[in-house]
């Protein structure tokens, strides 16, 4: 299926989601819902999987928001022999047509193929759409394997984007997930002109029970920067009189 037809098989599924959920933020029920950040934990057996709330929340400034994400029970769930390794994921095709996604890499040294980020889409979309109509909780453990055809009752993240987690399915030439405790850049990508956009970043703790999401620090106008000297300049002068009188 390609994006637009998986764009009409979504929107009606995904829209009873944002009216169930009502408002952005932690839902109880299921709310995988267009423009929404999903975390994901995995590389073994057991994988984790949660909803964050719209992007459009979690990095509006001003400064980072922490969030308590998951407990060391459900950490100790997702470990095993491989280093667990995390990402976030999301699609905002009802208003912006963006794929939300993180990777350690910044935008400006990623070169990816003119339909990739469309592909990627593809993947999120059906994705979302599908744990909406199988009304998964917000957040849920899963066997890695579990996806339409495995009987499981929610797809993990690995099914969901194929062999390649850590690229999308393959559909990026750098990863796009990361180790507990690492730092990596969320991205915004259009996947009408394959353009990618730094959004902020994100911190999952070593312990894998926080994330911490911070929006692009707002540059300082020129303006404000010069009235600040200027009233830094007129209380010395000040203070010089002061000590001469």
């Amino acid at each position: 299926m390609n994006l637009k037809g998986a764009q009409k098989a979504a929107v009606a599924v995904l829209a009873l989601g944002v009216i169930s959920v009502g408002s952005y933020g932690r839902a109880s029920a299921s709310s995988f819902n267009s423009g929404d950040l999903v975390l994901a934990m995995f590389n073994n057996g057991t994988e984790y999987v949660d909803d964050l709330g719209q992007e459009s929340t979690l990095l509006a400034g001003p400064g980072p928001k922490v969030i308590t994400v998951a407990n060391s029970t459900t950490v100790s769930q997702v470990g095993g022999s491989n280093p667990v390794r995390w990402a976030l994921i999301g699609d905002s095709y009802l208003d912006t047509a963006n794929l939300f996604a993180t990777s350690p890499t910044p935008p400006s040294q990623i070169s990816i193929p003119s339909t990739n980020v469309a592909n990627s889409a593809n993947q999120a979309i059906a994705w979302l759409a599908e744990l909406n109509a199988d009304n998964a909780p917000s957040s849920y453990t899963t066997p890695a394997s579990s996806g339409p055809s495995s009987g499981a009752p929610f797809q993990s993240y690995s099914n969901a984007f194929n062999s390649s987690p850590n690229q999308l399915g393959g559909g990026f030439p750098v990863a796009m997930s990361a180790l507990l405790g690492n730092t990596m850049n969320v991205l915004s990508g259009d996947y009408n002109t394959n353009a990618l956009t730094l959004l902020g970043s994100a911190t999952l703790s070593s312990d894998g029970t926080t994330l911490t999401l911070a929006p692009l620090a707002t540059p300082v106008p020129a303006a404000f920067v010069l009235f600040v000297t200027g009233v830094v300049g007129i209380i010395g002068v000040a203070r010089r009189q002061i000590l001469s009188a």
